[in-house]
């Protein structure tokens, strides 16, 4: 066992189980710069073992009642079919670039950690016209069962990509679109619609061989206890702190990638 890595787990838990956000945009990078692990193996090992993690937060939150299906199925129709499309596309290229694939991924890291550092800011942003009301922001709440799906789409091709943005850019869609539901469910949602997308992300890396399976199991020995206590913690811990440190800290690995 790797206590080195299994610390790295135990801290990440930590923040996800604090804000439901962020394994992925954490890992992958501290997997990439600080182990030295290959951008396309880092990518896939972090989706293996946080697909058990997911399941296991979304079943809590199912028995729970913190779930919207509606919401979470939206988001499905959309997000494993973007996965699929994204495993075959992942194939494809490591077929053609070779070695040349792992600085494609490591921009394309850079790039969506950047994408997430801002979105991670976006249910605290403020853009509000005369009347109150965002005006862009109405318009698309109008549609916004009809949008979901498209942003599944896109956010299940990014995270088979990259394995960034499952938990991030869904909670930050969601606060958007459907403040209603409430912190609770809004997680809980976002938690059981990333166990379902993650599974099939990983199933796809798995299959084309780039999941280390000593590197996750010891990123798993941290992470569940790590997310046991940062769910207790929430409570008493400040959002507003936690998001922008996150987003902080996500830039600036963001930028180092790219």
């Amino acid at each position: 066992m790797d206590i080195a890595l299994v610390l790295a787990g135990f801290v990440v838990g930590i923040l996800v189980g604090l804000t439901g956000m962020g394994g992925g945009s954490l890992m992958t990078p501290i997997l990439v710069l600080l182990v030295g692990v290959k951008p396309t193996i880092a990518v896939g090992t972090d989706l293996f073992y946080a697909a058990f993690t997911k399941i296991i937060g979304g079943t809590v939150h199912g028995f729970q009642k913190t779930v919207s299906v509606r919401v979470a199925g939206l988001l499905l129709a959309g997000s494993l079919p973007g996965s699929l499309v994204a495993g075959y596309f992942l194939s494809q290229l490591k077929k053609s670039l070779g070695d040349s694939l792992e600085d494609a991924i490591a921009k394309g890291l850079g790039i969506m950690l950047i994408v997430v550092a801002i979105s991670l800011l976006a249910p605290g942003m403020k853009n509000r016209s005369e009347d109150g009301e965002d005006n862009w922001l109405s318009r698309l709440k109008k549609g916004k069962e009809a949008v979901l799906p498209v942003v599944g789409f896109i956010v299940g091709f990014l995270v088979t990509l990259t394995s960034i943005g499952s938990g991030t850019l869904i909670c930050a869609t969601l606060f958007l679109l459907f403040p209603s539901l409430g912190v609770a469910k809004i997680v809980g949602t976002d938690v059981a619609h990333a166990a379902a997308l993650v599974s099939v992300a990983a199933a796809s890396h798995l299959f084309i061989g780039d999941v280390d399976m000593s590197l996750a199991f010891n990123l798993m020995a941290g992470s569940v206890p790590g997310i046991m206590i940062g769910s207790r913690l929430v409570v008493s811990f400040p959002e507003k702190v936690l998001r922008f440190s996150m987003s902080g800290v996500m830039l600036l690995a963001g930028i180092k990638l790219v």
